[in-house]
Formats: C-alpha cells, sequence, structure tokens
C-alpha cells in the first residue's frame, strides 16, 4: 500500500477526553440557546 492513513488508535484515556468534551460543548450550546431565546422573548 502506497498510502497508509496516519491515524493513531485513540486508547480510553483519549476516548474519556472526548466524552467529557463532547459534554462540555452539549452544555455550552444549551446554555447559549437559552440565552438566546430569553434575549429574543424580552
Amino acid at each position: 500500500m502506497p498510502f497508509k492513513p496516519h491515524i493513531k488508535i485513540p486508547n480510553e484515556k483519549t476516548i474519556k477526553t472526548f466524552e467529557n468534551t463532547d459534554k462540555q460543548i452539549g452544555l455550552t450550546i444549551a446554555n447559549n440557546t437559552k440565552e438566546i431565546f430569553n434575549k429574543l422573548g424580552t
């Protein structure tokens, strides 16, 4: 194979970090959405 993608198999620590990041992003989006609706409501 002339082309080899440089992909590292994520270990448990990496997966945990991704999960935590997803949760933080999700919370941030939820909070921003609430703020936007509050501003639209006033």
